[in-house]
């Protein structure tokens, strides 16, 4: 497809910095330190409403800063979500950056095929369930709390289900700016 017929299948129009209110510019200058194309993508979704981003920024900030939850944890509860939703881009670079905190890549293609973690991986099995569960349940079985309470306090609890909501999130700005349903490839990214 050229670039013109991409332009005209685009949902949202494309955007110019030089028309951006100081909220905007604030948010492009932060965006700009930390990825490589802040106009497309997620950020250039986040820069259609300044205050919005400003404040998501914060709360993903909270997570580089204070992570309760163990790293490889986290990332497996972000590709969990990116693959309930099919978001290729969340999907990406999460199943990459779990691979690289050590989650067993046989977790990692378990998950990206729709299914859960070997019975020997116990913690990533816990964690998906939860995730799982709650995403495709709306609620948590008590027995997958437990296993969940088993391993957390209730920070890292509260942090999971804040780590499933803000992959959710993501995970909707990703989908939503694409005319056409992708088609989702499962395969984790290499490290």
């Amino acid at each position: 497809m050229s670039s013109d017929a991409a332009a005209r299948r685009r949902r949202f129009n494309a955007l110019d910095p030089a028309g951006f209110d100081d909220d905007q510019k604030s948010v492009f200058a932060k965006l700009s330190r930390s990825t490589a194309d802040p106009l497309n993508g997620i950020g250039g979704m986040w820069l259609r409403s300044p205050k919005m981003a400003a404040e998501l920024m914060r709360l993903i900030g909270y997570f580089a800063v204070h992570p309760s939850l163990p790293a490889p944890l986290r990332e497996l509860a972000i590709i969990v979500t990116a693959r309930h939703w099919e978001a290729q881009l969340e999907w990406d670079i999460h199943s990459r950056r779990a691979l690289e905190a050590g989650v067993d890549p046989k977790v990692v293609a378990a998950v990206g095929e729709g299914g859960r973690p070997p019975p020997e991986h116990a913690q990533e099995a816990a964690v998906a369930a939860f995730c799982s569960e709650l995403l495709e349940d709306r609620f948590v079985s008590s027995a997958t709390f437990a296993a969940v309470r088993g391993m957390f306090d209730d920070r890292q609890i509260v942090d999971l289900i804040a780590t499933i909501g803000s992959a959710t999130m993501s995970s909707l700005f990703l989908n939503i700016q694409a005319p056409d349903r992708p088609v989702f490839r499962a395969a984790p990214a290499a490290t």
